[in-house]
């Protein structure tokens, strides 16, 4: 008979010729006793090995039986375990194809109790003999060469001494002897409804560690964990290389399989938020900042610098899209009832005396207990550059258009939920002027909201009476206005229009964003646009709490024998 196969490459083998043909699938080569215990087959003669198991498939109906071979007190147990997850088992002292025979008669007997199957018919294809040499694969060739060279008479070669693959072979055998007490043991130690699995073991050899895992990969087990790595990774705005270090000290995922997830991540999520980079209207040359910078540090402001004249949008309608089930989950929003109450807010945060990052953002007012968390606070626009009025209108002329729309006509949800909506606006005192073309706070009239003049600047019984049709609200430090707009806002109070948290998470992305240390390894060539990473980043907010990506998986307890 032929033989095809690449073993021990592959554990697969086919063995046949004109009439027949058997696959075998090698599960344990085994090894060969003593001589003077060793026994063979009639003729051909070929030695009987010890702890062996291969599955086997044959006939035309492809039958599946699993054979082992275990010497016991210096004999050959033959053993062939046959049926559904081969609960069924048959076995012999004496050779191999009385060991198959056995099989046969109980195959028989099984096939004739199967209601739903010719009684004929089966008799016919079963009827005679198998060959037990063919059923065990004991005419396999290139297992007997292998099963030589690895312990002919027991002499076991040290393991420094041995190739890879038969340093795996070893390994992998004593798994699996591991493996088997534990499932003759474990009825003994632990309840049946316990339900024990050995899942990890951990060897160490000559200063070498070796952790063996049992079971099949699961999949999306392996990817919610390296989600949860990414997660972690972008909460503490890890570096690359920082984590390479990690991953050499703990059992964590490669950094490639992490950076694989993270595009991953990026590509599905700008389907659904696309991110647009657009090429600004700046000046060549900027005023200088008369207040004190932010930020001082001179390789930021390089960076900043570099991308004057590109700015960064996302839809402020793919982000409610995005959200808004989130917070109908969370029971903060309800269809049909509640009104979508968006705060729409910005800040200029000054890098040295030149340049300031400005930032847009939008947040939900009805999520009053989340108001104070950055990461509720989601961008909409970024640029760096000059906090001017032509800069603001040039760069929010997609969102204006979308907020008149919202204002209109309301939100109409991906899915079928329509939902009133109320606009606001906060900020600090410059960025609104700035938005509403004023001059600067010492002008002759400088309030937003009433015509109050420098003259008359400590009178205490002015009224709003400007139109504020595109801004409803603001706190101001003029103390003339808070009690009204405490009075037209009560059900928000005071803490839900703080721009603290967006000047907070303006501060962290120049001071996280804009080091070379962070991009990419600090190679230059392949660095990607800060802004790009920004709003990459706040995609992967959503994403994370969206899919509910967990922030730490259950670890094993631990315990140790001395």
């Amino acid at each position: 008979m032929k033989e095809e196969g690449t073993y021990p490459k592959s554990s697969f083998i086919k063995l046949f010729d004109n009439k027949r043909t058997y696959f075998y699938e090698i599960i344990k080569e085994g090894t060969y006793p003593l001589t003077e215990q060793l026994h063979y087959t009639r003729n051909p003669k070929h030695p009987i090995p010890h702890n062996y198991v291969v599955k086997t498939q044959y006939g035309k109906a492809i039958y599946t039986v699993e054979c082992s071979i275990e010497y016991v007190e210096k004999k050959p147990l033959y053993k062939i375990c046959f049926g559904v997850n081969f609960s069924r088992e048959v076995h012999s002292w004496e050779t191999s194809t009385d060991a198959a025979c056995k099989y046969y008669q109980e195959f028989n007997g099984m096939k004739e109790m199967e209601k739903n199957q010719n009684r004929d018919q089966s008799n016919k294809e079963n009827k005679g003999k198998i060959s037990g040499t063919l059923l065990f694969g004991l005419k396999l060739l290139s297992v007997e060469r292998v099963r030589r060279t690895m312990s002919l008479d027991l002499k076991i070669r040290p393991f420094i001494d041995l190739g890879n693959s038969q340093k795996r072979r070893r390994i992998l055998g004593l798994s699996q002897s591991i493996l088997d007490i534990v499932e003759r043991e474990r009825d003994n130690t632990f309840h049946p409804d316990d339900q024990i699995k050995l899942k990890q073991i951990k060897f160490e050899i000559d200063d070498d560690v070796y952790d063996i895992n049992f079971g099949k990969v699961n999949k999306i087990e392996e990817i919610k964990k390296i989600e949860a790595v990414v997660k972690s990774l972008d909460k503490g705005h890890i570096s690359r290389e920082a984590y390479r270090s990690l991953a050499r000290i703990e059992d964590l995922p490669r950094e490639k399989a992490v950076c694989d997830i993270r595009q991953k991540i990026n590509a599905e999520m700008k389907k659904q938020v696309p991110l647009t980079l657009v090429d600004l209207l700046q000046p060549t040359k900027f005023e200088p900042i008369r207040e004190e910078p932010n930020i001082t540090d001179s390789e930021i402001i390089t960076n900043m610098l570099e991308l004057i004249g590109k700015g960064g949008q996302r839809r402020i309608t793919d982000i409610l899209n995005y959200i808004i089930p989130l917070y109908i989950e969370k029971g903060i929003l309800i269809p049909r009832q509640s009104t979508l109450h968006i705060r729409i807010s910005g800040d200029g945060h000054n890098v040295g005396r030149k340049v300031k990052h400005v930032m847009v953002t939008m947040t939900l007012l009805n999520d009053l207990n989340g108001l104070q968390k950055p990461d509720n606070h989601y961008t909409l626009v970024l640029y760096p550059g000059a906090e001017t009025y032509e800069s603001l209108k040039n760069v929010l002329t997609p969102l204006i258009s979308d907020l008149c729309i919202l204002k209109e006509k309301g939100f109409n949800q991906i899915g079928g939920n329509q939902w009133p909506v109320e606009l606001y606006f906060s900020s600090d005192w410059k960025f609104l002027a700035i938005c509403l073309g004023m001059n600067a706070a010492n002008a002759q009239y400088f309030c937003p909201w009433c015509d109050c003049n420098k003259n008359g600047i400590n009178t205490t019984s002015k009224k709003i009476n400007k139109s504020m049709d595109n801004i409803k609200v603001y706190i101001h430090v003029l103390c003339n206005h808070v009690a009204e707009f405490l009075e037209i806002h009560h059900k928000f109070g005071l803490a839900a229009f703080s721009c603290s948290p967006v000047e907070k998470k303006n501060h962290m992305q120049i001071c996280l964003y804009f080091q070379n240390t962070l991009k990419d390894g600090g190679n230059r060539n392949s660095r990607k646009s800060a802004i790009l990473e920004m709003l990459e980043h706040e995609n992967r907010q959503l994403y994370f709490a969206s899919n509910r990506v967990p922030n730490f998986f259950k670890k094993s307890k631990k315990y140790r024998l001395e």
